[in-house]
C-alpha cells in the first residue's frame, strides 16, 4: 500500500484554568504565539487554539480577542492552518457566543458532534446547535471540525454530512479519555475506525494521565492511517513517566514517531488543499 503522510495537530494551550496543565503551559498571547511557531517549525501542520485573557491567563470566549490571538500568530510568520476552539469554555459560554466564534478568521473551527456529561456538567450540543454552528462556519469560509467524544456521535457526524451542513470530505476529531466521553482504548480505536464516514480526515486527540494508553492509541491511529493531535492541551507527558517541555517537543516525537512508522508530517498546504480551504493565509 502506499504511504500515508501523517497530519499533526498541536494543542498548545488548551481550555482549563492557567497553569492547570503544569508551569509550561502557555497562558499570554505571546507565549502562545511563540509555541506556535515551535510547534509548526516541529512538523505540526495544525495549531488548535484557546484565547486567553493577557491580565489574568484565563480563557476567554470574546470574538475580538479570539480574532486577535489567531492575527498576532498569522503575523508571527506562522504558515500552519489555525483551527479555533469553540467549545462551552467550561459551561460559561452560551450557545450563541460559541457560534459567534466563527467569524473570527480561523481556517477550521471545532464543532462538536453530540452532548455528553463532561464531568458534572451537560455539554450541551444539540442537534440544532450543530446546524446552526456548522452554518456559521462554512458561511464564515471555514471548515468544521468534528469532534467525537463518544460513540454515539458517529450519528451526529451522519447527520450533518446527510443533510448538507457539512461538506466531504469530514474533519473528524476522535476525541478519547474525557471524563463522560469514550475511554482512550486502542481496541475502541480500531472498533471506530471502519464506521467512519468514506474518505473523511480523521485525528485522535488523547486526554488524560495514562501516557501508556495513549502512546497505544496514538501508535495505532499511525497504523490504520490516522492522524494525530498532541501538545500540552491533551497531555502533560512526553513519555510515559516523562513531563513534556513544551507542546514543540511533544510534536517533534510524534514526527519521529510517524517517520519510523513509514509515514511523514504533511505540510500546510496540503491540508489547506485536501479541506478545499483558500491557498493563501489571511
Amino acid at each position: 500500500s502506499v504511504p500515508v503522510p501523517v497530519l499533526l495537530t498541536a494543542a498548545v494551550t488548551g481550555g482549563g484554568p492557567p497553569r492547570s496543565r503544569g508551569p509550561r503551559q502557555p497562558v499570554t498571547t505571546a507565549a502562545i504565539v511563540a509555541s506556535a511557531l515551535a510547534c509548526e517549525a516541529a512538523g505540526a501542520a495544525v495549531i488548535h487554539l484557546h484565547a486567553r485573557d493577557d491580565a489574568t491567563g484565563a480563557t476567554t470566549t470574546d470574538p475580538a480577542a479570539n480574532a486577535a490571538l489567531l492575527q498576532a500568530i498569522r503575523r508571527a510568520g506562522c504558515r500552519a492552518v489555525l483551527n479555533l476552539s469553540a467549545g462551552d469554555d467550561g459551561g460559561r459560554a452560551d450557545h450563541a457566543r460559541r457560534i459567534a466564534l466563527a467569524g473570527c478568521k480561523a481556517e477550521v473551527v471545532s464543532l462538536a458532534a453530540g452532548s455528553f456529561n463532561a464531568g458534572a456538567r451537560l455539554y450541551d450540543n444539540a442537534p440544532a446547535f450543530q446546524r446552526a454552528q456548522a452554518a456559521a462556519i462554512v458561511a464564515a469560509g471555514a471548515v468544521p471540525e468534528l469532534e467525537v467524544f463518544d460513540t454515539g456521535h458517529l450519528a451526529g457526524v451522519a447527520a450533518l454530512l446527510e443533510a448538507g451542513a457539512v461538506r466531504r470530505p469530514a474533519l473528524i476529531m476522535l476525541v478519547m479519555g474525557v471524563p463522560g466521553g469514550m475511554a482512550c482504548d486502542a481496541d475502541l480505536l480500531r472498533w471506530l475506525v471502519p464506521r467512519l464516514p468514506p474518505g473523511c480526515v480523521w485525528s485522535v486527540s488523547t486526554q488524560g494521565d495514562d501516557a501508556a494508553a495513549a502512546d497505544a492509541v496514538l501508535d495505532a491511529a499511525l497504523a490504520l492511517g490516522g492522524h494525530i493531535r498532541t501538545g500540552i492541551e491533551d497531555s502533560v507527558w512526553l513519555h510515559p513517566g516523562e513531563r513534556a517541555a513544551s507542546s514543540a517537543a511533544q510534536v517533534a516525537r510524534w514526527a519521529e514517531r510517524a517517520r519510523e512508522a513509514g509515514r511523514w508530517p504533511v505540510a500546510p498546504e496540503e491540508v489547506r488543499a485536501t479541506l478545499r480551504l483558500p491557498e493563501a493565509v489571511a
